[in-house]
């Protein structure tokens, strides 16, 4: 028989290692590490055919041209993109300084962004295990790795590997981060953290604005109950980090100003795609995609009946602000594209299509979280019932399960790969640098100029531009590379 299987000494390097697996921070990395590879293997195009899409391709060249600052808060007319521009230029930076050839920059995106959004999906293992659980911070994990994205249709390659709509899911990263600054956070020194990533958030997501009132929501409610003097409130170290937030949120963002309205919006949704738009495609999508195309408008309003009185009966009292910070943020998303992106109704068709994934992903995401907790207030109800305490994890497992069938990993569409650069980008180098189409920061041409304008098509927009000596380094690199292969060929060794 086989010797039986001894536990680590105290002290030994199995100990040690045990230990390390065991500490939040360990498993947040080991989280982003796998996350990064499972949604790699949902959609690959982005990194296999790299190409620059959308804004990307504007953004790089302001990025390149201007800094990340300024990318940030004028790439936009409405509002900053700061968190989409720091992706960006991490990218490049990576390209030109790890792969040591600027043509590298599409992947170097890719992989950013797959790396960007596990580490999204991995934040509660890292900040919420006390708040849910380390089973349940798995599971939200796993929901968020594998929620369906339309990956097998046309819409779903714009969203992993891009950094054009990174933005929708800091939405996500700020509702874990008021969650755990509610819960967990008293001290300045835990806040001051929290309040940056906070504000990140709002300088890429103006939808985050409105978000930061849950802040503040601790204080009021103690304030309210007569458990501590205001005076004991305001000298707190995390409501003085919060004043600081406001006000560095104001000076990053700017106040609200009047805006024109848009003449060529199209009109408001009707009451019935509202419904559709809200409530089956915002808020309950995380659960019922399996039977989204068999929804209508009165079983859409049903479930969501249903879903809210098994919230209220049987979720947890302490969670219930939660559960309703949760609704006001979808509420609040949904409002905004029933009543800006009314056209949102004619693409979706009345429950035929779930495209374009992106204007949703944000409020599935928080959603998703929102079921996870319901579970965890069920198992914990049914921590006396050991044959029934497993039930409500079981159920975030099937269904996670259910999501890798629907979509798997393993079967990537040909949909995927519908814009390939095809060495277009490279090609297109070569000829602006045989040509000297060479032009300062502000696109003036001049021999001496310091960046390359390269123009691929006419679908890509605006020019691209990147800096000359990394452009011509890296053509110089391939060129060689090219010619040692063909020599290599020519006299074949034996």
């Amino acid at each position: 028989m086989a010797a039986p299987l001894r536990a680590a000494v105290p002290g030994s390097f199995g100990a040690d290692l045990a230990r390390v697996a065991a500490t939040p921070l360990f498993q947040f990395l080991a989280a982003t590490a796998f996350g990064t590879v499972i949604l790699f293997a949902r959609a690959p195009a982005a990194y296999v055919s790299p190409l620059l899409f959308a804004e990307d391709w504007h953004w790089t060249s302001l990025v390149e041209t201007r800094g990340i600052l300024h990318t940030a808060f004028h790439a936009r007319g409405d509002y900053a993109v700061l968190g989409n521009a720091l992706l960006i230029g991490l990218a490049s930076a990576a390209a030109e300084g790890i792969c040591d050839d600027v043509f590298a920059l599409p992947r170097c995106l890719a992989l950013a962004s797959y790396a960007f959004f596990a580490l999204a999906f991995a934040l509660p293992v890292l900040l919420l295990r006390r708040q849910l659980g380390g089973w349940f911070c798995w599971a939200a994990w796993l929901l968020a790795c594998t929620l369906p994205l339309g990956l097998e249709t046309w819409s779903g390659f714009e969203i992993l590997g891009r950094a054009v709509n990174v933005g929708f899911v800091f939405l996500y990263v700020a509702f874990v981060l008021l969650w755990h600054r509610a819960t967990a956070v008293r001290s300045f020194a835990q806040a001051v953290p929290v309040d940056a990533g906070l504000l990140v958030c709002t300088a890429t997501n103006p939808l985050c604005i409105p978000m930061l009132a849950a802040a503040a929501w601790p204080a009021v409610r103690r304030w309210l109950g007569g458990c501590e003097r205001p005076v004991a409130i305001v000298r707190e170290g995390a409501f003085i980090s919060l004043c600081l937030l406001a006000v560095a949120c104001v000076a990053v963002n700017g106040l609200p100003t009047a805006r024109r309205p848009n003449t060529e919006a199209a009109p408001p949704a009707s009451l019935e795609a509202a419904v559709e738009i809200g409530l089956a495609r915002g808020l309950l999508y995380p659960v019922v995609w399996p039977v989204y195309r068999q929804l209508s408008t009165w079983s859409t309003l049903a479930v969501a009946a249903a879903a809210g009185f098994a919230v209220w009966r049987w979720g947890r009292p302490e969670h219930r602000p939660l559960m309703a910070g949760g609704l006001a943020t979808v509420v609040l998303v949904s409002a905004v594209l029933a009543l800006k992106r009314g056209e949102l109704a004619a693409i979706l068709e009345g429950y035929l299509h779930t495209s374009p994934d992106r204007y949703f992903y944000a409020q599935n995401l928080v959603a998703m979280l929102m079921t996870v907790t319901f579970a965890a207030d069920l198992a914990r109800r049914l921590s006396d019932r050991p044959r029934l305490a497993w039930l409500p994890a079981a159920g975030l497992v099937c269904l996670a399960v259910a999501a890798v069938i629907h979509e798997p990993p393993w079967r990537i569409t040909a949909s995927q790969f519908f814009l390939a650069d095809d060495g277009a980008t490279f090609a297109a180098a070569r000829r602006a640098c045989r040509d000297g189409r060479f032009v300062d920061a502000r696109g003036r041409p001049g021999p001496g100029a310091d960046y390359v304008e390269i123009s691929v098509s006419r679908l890509a927009g605006a020019p691209l531009l990147l800096p000359r000596h990394a452009v011509e380094r890296s053509l110089a690199a391939r060129a060689e590379r090219l010619r040692t292969a063909l020599e290599g060929q020519a006299h074949p060794r034996f």
